[in-house]
């Protein structure tokens, strides 16, 4: 009994983790595993420290470096958009322009073509006046 009571016992006093109890007829046999030492802890924290340090130092800087190729990408990209919409713009410009000459184009043709026809049928109306005079006489 007075082993079950010093199992019980051993977590509260001792970090001892974890702990396997086993009972075989005539024996209690008790198996500790991964026991944690108070000193160790503190080194390895005292370990850590200048190494999270480091790496704290050496992140800062490749996010600086990576900050400067972002922003240089970025200008790029700007440029890039930049330039293609003048380009887009120069397009619709010359587009626009095109358009304007083929309708301008168009007009003459129509007002030159309707002059030749006003001029047509006023000869043709002559004709038809002069044949119906000569006719009639």
């Amino acid at each position: 009994m007075a082993n079950r009571s010093l199992i019980s016992a051993v977590p509260k006093f001792l970090k001892l983790s974890p702990l396997v109890a086993q009972r075989i007829p005539g024996s209690l046999r008790v198996l500790v595993t991964n026991a944690t030492n108070p000193i160790q802890g503190t080194i390895c924290e005292d370990a850590h420290k200048p190494v999270n340090g480091e790496v704290r130092e050496n992140a800062e800087k490749a996010v600086e470096a990576n900050r400067g190729i972002v922003c240089a990408a970025t200008s790029q990209v700007a440029e890039k958009a930049d330039e293609i919409g003048d380009k887009a713009k120069q397009v619709a410009q010359d587009a626009w322009n095109s358009a304007k000459e083929t309708t301008q184009k168009a007009k003459d043709t129509i007002v030159s073509t309707t002059k030749e026809t006003k001029n047509n049928i006023k000869d043709n109306a002559k004709t038809v006046e002069r044949a119906m005079n000569t006719r009639n006489h």
